[in-house]
């Protein structure tokens, strides 16, 4: 992990992840930005064996939108747009919000937020933050 920090707190990042199939290859950009004119953004590409997924949503000048709707690049060129519910980025983040709340209000386990779920993404985040601080790689099991 690369990046700049303010203070001793990462800021903004980007991670490789390396694996023992080096044919596998993750990277992610992570942080904040004090852009004008843009507050929020979200997005992503993810390149399978078959397949580009990409997505970006932004807030800018105070209206949200997409940059670029949930697409699918397949095969022989084909493009599609995943039906994600309502369409409305902001309303994930509600419903992962209230989706927790009902399994902390009824003691169940969510079957889509998952303690081991969360537990790993904060281990990454730490292992981001300690890799940004030394320099180095950081090794995860």
């Amino acid at each position: 992990t690369h990046g700049r920090l303010r203070g001793t707190t990462a800021e903004y990042w980007q991670s490789s992840f390396r694996f023992a199939n080096p044919k596998i290859f993750v990277s992610a950009t992570s942080g904040t930005i004090g852009q004008q004119g843009r507050p929020f953004t979200h997005g992503f590409e993810i390149f399978l064996e078959k397949a580009t997924l990409c997505f970006d949503f932004a807030v800018v000048k105070n209206q949200a939108s997409y940059l670029c709707k949930p697409t699918l690049f397949g095969p022989g060129g084909r493009v599609s747009h995943p039906k994600l519910g309502d369409g409305d980025p902001l309303a994930v983040f509600q419903t992962q919000l209230k989706e927790v709340a009902r399994s902390v209000r009824t003691g169940r386990s969510s079957g889509i937020l998952t303690g081991n779920l969360a537990r790993d993404a904060i281990l990454i985040c730490h292992a981001q933050t300690k890799s940004l601080h030394s320099q180095r790689p950081v090794k995860l099991s």
